[in-house]
């Protein structure tokens, strides 16, 4: 994990429109995440390289996929412009059941209830820049959909964040335990499974796509 500088940052509004371009440096220097999957409550610390080690089960995974979930959710309901999104417009899920990522127990849709949340901090150029952006993570109402929340909405580090067009977060599973046959699947279905952590089991079809887009 490495931390994000920004220089020469364009500045867009909540609809994606670009109302300025300024010269603010960001350096993201934490990362607190609450209720995600084995994580409880957890905050760490980022540098210009950051480690996280941990034994078996102790919640490395969880750290990481929090982050790429949060950026993700982010990213799509900034684009949709809703905050209830139905789960198929994902472009990353860290579980089938998307409601089940949460820790200890389901997310839930009361406003007072279970949601899973990550909070980025960073340090700018500029004194009176906003150092945080937080999303929240909760139950759609409708079946097969969760709520993002995203505070603020606007901001350099929000928009930084929230622009599909910025790599912010990259997540690459490790690839092992390639199966011995694949069926041939569609392009949305290979690229879901594969932000999903099964990139092995598609490996084949990630191959064909890529030949055939060369």
């Amino acid at each position: 994990m490495t931390d994000s500088y920004v220089a020469n940052d364009e500045y867009y509004s909540d609809d994606g429109s670009e109302s300025q371009t300024t010269s603010t440096k960001h350096m993201l220097t934490k990362v607190r995440i609450s209720n995600f999957k084995r994580i409880k409550e957890a905050e760490l610390k980022i540098g210009p390289v950051t480690y996280i080690v941990g034994g078996n089960n102790s919640g490395k995974s969880s750290a990481i996929q929090a982050i790429h979930t949060a950026v993700t959710a982010a990213q799509v309901g900034r684009k949709r412009q809703q905050r209830v999104i139905p789960t198929s417009s994902l472009r990353y899920s860290p579980a089938a059941d998307f409601e089940s990522i949460g820790h200890g127990r389901l997310l839930e849709n009361k406003a007072d209830g279970h949601r899973a949340i990550v909070e980025f901090t960073s340090q700018t150029d500029n004194p009176n820049e906003d150092s945080k952006y937080r999303v929240a993570l909760y139950r759609g109402r409708n079946y097969d959909s969760i709520g993002v929340d995203r505070e603020p909405k606007q901001g350099r580090l929000a928009d930084r964040i929230q622009d599909p067009r910025n790599l912010f977060s990259i997540y690459t599973p490790g690839l092992s335990g390639i199966p011995l046959r694949e069926e041939y699947m569609s392009y949305a279905s290979v690229f879901q499974r594969a932000a999903g952590g099964e990139a092995s089991l598609v490996f084949r079809n990630i191959l064909r796509l890529i030949d055939e887009h060369d």
